[in-house]
């Protein structure tokens, strides 16, 4: 199962096995507030009336056994968060995230709430001991030093939440899930997105990867090429690209990236009626011939659901994000 990018906020209950994908025009609070029987809470603890409904919603929610999963499209590593009350749930969660939904991802901000509201802000772990501690034990030393953003008069103000940076690989070895295996393209085909934008993407893509009205998805670079439009479609296997190829783009590119560099992700459009590029399908073909299978995209926000939508039709793959 892959999530689209229509589908990154999702609850999942770590007591029943069960998920839910809230719908892209909601968030996690309205669904509750919408489907009180469906999550098993009680009405009464859902007053819109509270200093932070919001917060009273979401704690009320997982102490039932909810954990909250919120996944950006546009940088899942380092933007997506999951959020619980207890970290047997919150382990649960991204077990299962790991092994069923998003198996390359590498790294998960982790959220422990402990009250209704965030009083002063957050309270962050930023010490790797402690979070290995988390990690083998259960549950964080709050009263050590690791709380690091806030005066000691404040510290029992800001525990309603609690916030560490959950690196992936260590998770997974300490949980027992196989890594995915490293078939080595990742060493050649590099993106200029992420942490990365900023150092080696140009100034353009460097806008649209930080401007809201585009979308950076991921997408299985074949199923891409077969759902474009003919005249601008490539041969992912041809050395040069094909007969709708310019020049010696592809081998260009290839020998760009050989040389340690990085590029500028792909931009994809919507002509009316079908997948269009406006930059960068030479580079794709370039990356399918070194070895890379996926490739990111941004794409002008609002053609992002039809995108999707053609990319899923039958006898496609789903591009993840």
């Amino acid at each position: 199962m892959e999530i689209s990018v229509t589908q990154s906020k999702i609850w999942y209950n770590w007591k029943t096995g069960e998920h839910r994908l809230v719908a892209p025009t909601e968030n996690h609070t309205r669904d509750v507030l919408g489907n009180p029987d469906r999550f098993g809470v009680d009405s009464a603890d859902l007053s819109q009336n509270a200093l932070d409904y919001d917060g009273v919603t979401l704690l009320a929610t997982m102490k039932a056994g909810w954990v909250r999963l919120r996944l950006d499209p546009r940088d899942p590593d380092y933007r997506s968060n999951v959020e619980g009350t207890r970290w047997p749930g919150i382990r649960k969660a991204v077990e299962w995230l790991t092994t069923t939904m998003l198996p390359r991802l590498k790294r998960l901000i982790v959220v422990l709430r402990t009250g209704a509201g965030d009083k002063e802000g957050d309270a962050f772990i930023m010490d790797p001991d402690q979070i290995e501690f988390l990690l083998r034990k259960g549950r964080p030393d709050v009263r050590s030093k690791v709380i690091v953003n806030a005066s000691a008069n404040k510290i029992g103000q800001m525990l309603e939440t609690i916030r560490f940076d959950l690196d992936m690989s260590r998770f997974k070895q300490l949980a027992g899930i196989r890594e995915e295996v490293n078939t080595g393209h990742d060493e050649l085909v590099r993106w200029a997105t992420g942490p990365y934008a900023k150092k080696y993407a140009n100034s353009h893509s460097y806008h649209y990867q930080n401007n809201p009205e585009y979308t950076m998805i991921e997408v299985n670079i074949d199923n891409l090429f077969r759902k474009t439009g003919t005249s601008a479609r490539l041969d992912i296997r041809h050395p040069t690209g094909g007969k709708n190829s310019i020049g010696q783009r592809v081998a260009q590119a290839k020998q760009f990236w050989k040389a340690g560099n990085y590029m500028d992700p792909p931009q994809v459009s919507w002509n009316g009626s079908s997948i269009s590029f406006t930059d960068g399908r030479h580079r794709l073909v370039a990356a399918y011939q070194l070895g890379a299978r996926e490739a990111p995209i941004l794409v002008p926000t609002e053609y992002v659901e039809i995108i999707q939508k053609k990319l899923s039709e039958p006898g496609t793959q789903m591009g993840r994000i």
